[in-house]
């Protein structure tokens, strides 16, 4: 045992008196210990198959009780689940970040077909903006948007790179 370390220590989750051995470190603490046992960070952070300890949950920004699959994983609140809603968050975030609604996004996404402006895949799909005026441009699939990024937003970047795979046998 580490000088100054208890050699036991309450678990802040499950209330149970263990062995300091059974808790992770954390230089944080004034006790050099994680304030949850082992056993109990590994139920929330760790499982594979989460099982929220409840069924369903009140959502505190639209006030509606929804099913807990409605809720993303916190481990830091004690049901485990976030105090507010996936469509709620997803709200929030577009609000905060891009100055759009959830309405916008849709609508954004059907002008252009339901996918990928660039390619049309329908996969992990994310708005793209200019870093610069912060413009919303359209809806990219991850690869798309960060192809985009990687090449700094710069169209003459992208046409030299065009021009080397044509080059080399690409269409």
């Amino acid at each position: 045992m580490v000088a100054g370390m208890p050699s036991e220590k309450k678990c802040n989750r499950c209330g149970e008196v263990k062995l300091a051995s059974l808790f992770h470190r954390n230089r944080s603490t004034a006790d050099g210990l994680h304030k949850w046992c082992k056993a109990c960070r590994k139920d929330v952070e760790g499982a594979r198959h989460f099982e929220p300890s409840i069924k369903s949950k009140m959502c505190a920004r639209c006030k509606q009780s929804k099913p807990a699959a409605m809720f993303s994983r916190d481990k830091h609140i004690a049901d485990g689940l976030a105090s507010i809603c996936k469509a709620c968050n997803r709200e929030d975030k577009l609000q905060r970040k891009y100055g759009i609604s959830s309405s916008d996004y849709e609508e954004l996404l059907r002008s252009q077909g339901g996918g990928c402006q660039i390619c049309g895949s329908f996969d992990r799909l994310h708005v793209d903006h200019c870093h610069v005026s912060t413009k919303v441009r359209g809806i990219l699939c991850a690869h798309c948007n960060q192809g985009l990024g990687h090449f700094f937003d710069n169209t003459a970047l992208l046409l030299k790179a065009a021009l080397y795979l044509k080059k080399h046998g690409h269409s």
